[in-house]
């Protein structure tokens, strides 16, 4: 079967794609040890009364890499830790945490979408890693959109 062109590079803006682990639960030391790399972005939360009860631990392809291509963002995410992925799961039981891949995509012309190969969804879903998109189309009245990361 023939690839489908990655058309939806030509309309992006701006794009990244981040691993994100999150629960209440969640060590971000812990998830660092298991897959041999440091987040980009963490938080642990040590109260309970505190106003955001979870804790997290992210991996983001932001300034990574320089591609409009989602495609490429999510690749580069899963390369860094693809080979410890599959302790991923046991981590996720233990601790009653979810894990997903979370990609930010701003459409440069005001339409279009990204495009995601066959071969990536399988890649995502053989490691159950659910696919989260943030998608902003550039509005006329607004200069920028504000990227929520």
């Amino acid at each position: 079967m023939n690839e489908q062109p990655a058309t939806g590079a030509l309309y992006t803006k701006r794009t990244h794609a981040a691993l994100r682990i999150i629960g209440k639960d969640v060590d971000p030391a812990e998830v660092s040890y298991i897959f041999g790399v440091q987040p980009t972005r963490a938080r642990l939360v040590e109260v309970e009364a505190a106003s955001v009860n979870l804790s997290f631990w992210s991996l983001s392809s932001e300034g990574h890499i320089d591609s409009s291509s989602l495609e490429e963002h999510i690749d580069w995410v899963l390369r860094q830790i693809e080979l410890r992925l599959v302790k991923l799961e046991g981590y996720l039981n233990q601790v009653n945490a979810y894990a997903d891949v979370f990609c930010f995509w701003e459409s440069a012309v005001g339409h279009g979408g990204p495009t995601l190969s066959a071969n990536l969804l399988g890649r995502l879903a053989g490691y159950n890693l659910h696919l989260t998109l943030d998608i902003y189309f550039r509005d006329e009245a607004h200069e920028e959109v504000l990227d929520p990361n």
